[in-house]
């Protein structure tokens, strides 16, 4: 029997953070650790705008909350606006300290982008699990300065259909790593493709998971202030996903 057919069995934890902007510092980190060990084998996963750096800026050296990240176990996150760039070679010089993959799949260049990739497929407790990214778009084929750049951004729902269509016959849950803000995630939840978003950019809380036809949204803010810890589980009914926002510092 696989590993969807045991009704209301806790299958997977994950633990979500996103729009960090550069202010995960030691007690955040700690916290995050503390998380994770409490919950193990839990799924450390982000939905973009990590960095500190603006659209245009970047650290020649790199980012260290990647490398902070990294050691926090991440398994992957979604490339935000502050992560992308308007150029092939920025892009990888902001992105090249993450030991991990940073998910975009609505994002194309004329050569691969090192450290980018659509999705990733693991498996957790058997479960067979695919993580998807989108990213906010930052030049379309309706921009003119399309033409002073080598990265082109494709509409995220459409790639969201395509991904969801493609992954699904491989894996037991479809998870997507949304930088679009609510808004966007709400219109994807309502095409059905996905079973849990986990959503950035519109630095939103959702105290609880919010449910859109078959699709649980979460979001859980921004500047390092709370992680999400979700509990997956199968219903007969399909995935339920329950759980709530923890604070990552001490209150003022």
């Amino acid at each position: 029997m696989g590993p969807c057919s045991s009704p209301g069995l806790a299958l997977l934890t994950i633990i979500h953070t996103g729009d960090f902007h550069n202010k995960l510092g030691d007690q955040e980190a700690a916290r995050l650790s503390a998380l994770r060990d409490a919950n193990a084998p839990a799924l450390l996963l982000d939905a973009g705008d990590a960095v500190g750096a603006g659209n245009l800026g970047f650290r020649p050296a790199g980012e260290p909350i990647l490398s902070r990240m990294s050691d926090a176990g991440y398994s992957a996150m979604a490339m935000g606006n502050r992560e992308a760039h308007l150029w092939r070679n920025v892009l990888e010089m902001k992105i090249k300290s993450a030991r991990f993959p940073i998910l975009s799949a609505n994002v194309s260049a004329p050569h691969p982008i090192r450290g980018v990739q659509p999705s990733l497929e693991l498996e957790r407790n058997g479960l067979r699990i695919a993580v998807a990214g989108l990213t906010v778009p930052m030049i379309t084929k309706s921009m003119w300065s399309r033409h002073l750049c080598d990265l082109l951004f494709e509409n995220p729902r459409d790639a969201a259909r395509a991904l969801s269509a493609d992954l699904r016959p491989r894996a037991d849950m479809l998870i997507l790593l949304s930088h679009l803000g609510q808004k966007a995630d709400r219109e994807i939840a309502a095409d059905g493709g996905f079973d849990l978003i986990l959503g950035g950019h519109s630095h939103v809380l959702t105290e609880a998971p919010e449910r859109v036809g078959s699709t649980w949204i979460c979001h859980t803010g921004s500047h390092a202030r709370f992680a999400g810890v979700w509990n997956v589980e199968r219903r007969a009914s399909g995935w339920s996903v329950s759980g709530s926002l923890q604070p990552l510092r001490e209150a003022a």
